[in-house]
């Protein structure tokens, strides 16, 4: 109902996720497998969903980055620099 999409095409997409190893299937639940080593993406050309034009769909180009969050931590020392560099301005 949310997707808008037959619940055949739903089903399919569900079990191509679980054949993809993206998805685990246990009895009838399913959830994320997020061991994403395990993931097999093909990556071969297709058609376009749209246009049905043969393009490369370039799944499996890359796989979400493992270095976990970039964020900069800034300790107490790193203001004390931070503020004597500008407090002349």
């Amino acid at each position: 109902e949310i997707t808008k999409l037959p619940v055949k095409r739903c089903n399919e997409a569900k079990l191509e996720l679980v054949r993809m190893n993206i998805i685990k299937q246990q009895g009838g639940m399913f959830g994320p497998n997020k061991n994403i080593s395990e993931w097999c993406i093909p990556q071969n050309e297709g058609k376009s969903p749209k246009t049905r034009d043969k393009t490369s769909l370039k799944l499996g180009d890359c796989y979400p980055s493992k270095q976990g969050d970039t964020k900069d931590t800034i300790t107490k020392e790193k203001r004390k620099d931070y503020s004597s560099e500008n407090s002349h301005v």
